[in-house]
């Protein structure tokens, strides 16, 4: 990737660089989602739900 400015700086530079990569439209901008949906979903799993109370074991928590 040629520079034409000299100016420009390294965060804009790979700025550009990932946007470059990341062309391909609608479908791989869904692929993506999907990828962090379905991580988010077993971040979710992975979290400790709240058990109801076992109260039918004859003591109480």
């Amino acid at each position: 990737m040629n520079r034409v400015k000299q100016g420009i700086n390294q965060r804009q530079l790979s700025k550009l660089r990932s946007k470059k990569q990341f062309r391909g439209g609608a479908a791989a901008a869904a692929k993506k989602r999907r990828k962090k949906e379905k991580k988010a979903y077993l971040r979710r799993l992975a979290r400790p739900r709240p058990t109801p109370l076992p109260q039918h074991w004859g003591y109480v928590f």
